[in-house]
């Protein structure tokens, strides 16, 4: 049944523990599907979670992935590792993790990367490009915590899209030789982890800056046009360079911010001019 299939494919392993110790990290993760409902209780409107069934086609699910330390000892530099379900999109700038540092993969889970950072090769007549993905072709999310304490917990949560046109009816699963009452995607797994060699996670500064991203090049040309392109509408627009698989890259970025609401009017007019945005904080 999928209600099982979801409840059994969690997978948490500890590498690196100690052979001999009286005291060890025992990390627990759970993941919980759910939708938001609109309902009316003595005349007021209200918003609220509910566990998410009877899935249609557009619909939006919020997956929460819940871990906690039950061991007698902090497990450091943890990673939780988690799919983007199938027949679903990940929506953009979804992601709520605090204290985490999160990245994203094109690539089945082979490569992660920073939002912004995450690219890929378009070959033509012209020769190859890199172009940043959107993230409706994102594939995994991954979190980072450099610390989860004895009794600790926390979590960290996404959303994605069903895909479809709204109202093509129900998602159905494959058939099974038991019937069930159709339910989120089911493919999310994720792993938790305690890696043996994750390099040090880099000082956080006190108060972070925010960014809406337009592009990330391999050629400063092709970073500059861009560039120049905005500049008119963002006098804000530039250009930052940062290392990716070993080779420089050149971003365009608007801002920085001091409010979401600069952001999302921002973002609005970029999305006008059929610009793709990821918003990236430092």
């Amino acid at each position: 049944m999928i209600r099982k299939a979801m409840h059994t494919a969690l997978m948490v392993f500890l590498l690196a523990l100690p052979v001999v110790s009286w005291a060890a990290p025992k990390l627990e993760v759970s993941v919980v599907a759910e939708q938001e409902v609109t309902v009316s209780e003595s005349g007021v409107m209200r918003i609220e979670r509910v566990p998410a069934r009877n899935i249609q086609p557009g619909d939006e699910i919020i997956y929460t992935i819940i871990y906690s330390n039950a061991g007698d000892e902090a497990a450091s530099n943890v990673v939780i590792e988690d799919p983007i379900p199938a027949n679903s999109v990940y929506i953009a700038d979804s992601n709520v993790a605090p204290g985490a540092e999160t990245s994203f993969s094109i690539d089945g889970g082979n490569s992660f990367a920073a939002p912004g950072d995450v690219m890929y090769e378009v070959h033509s007549a012209a020769g190859v490009q890199e172009r940043m993905a959107e993230p409706s072709k994102y594939t995994h999310i991954r979190w980072v915590l450099d610390e989860v304490k004895a009794g600790e917990s926390g979590q960290t949560s996404f959303r994605v899209r069903v895909k479809g046109s709204p109202g093509g009816g129900p998602v159905q699963e494959q058939a099974s030789d038991t019937e069930s009452e159709p339910e989120a995607p089911p493919a999310v797994s994720p792993v938790a982890s305690e890696p043996e060699a994750l390099p040090a996670a880099s000082p956080v500064a006190m108060e972070s800056q925010m960014f809406v991203q337009v592009g990330a090049f391999s050629m400063i040309d092709n970073a500059m046009q861009l560039r120049s392109e905005l500049a008119g509408l963002f006098p804000s627009a530039h250009i930052s360079s940062s290392s990716w698989n070993d080779r420089q890259l050149y971003r365009v970025r608007i801002g920085p911010f001091a409010d979401t609401r600069q952001i999302e009017n921002t973002v609005i007019e970029l999305h006008r001019h059929g610009q793709d945005t990821v918003i990236v904080t430092e």
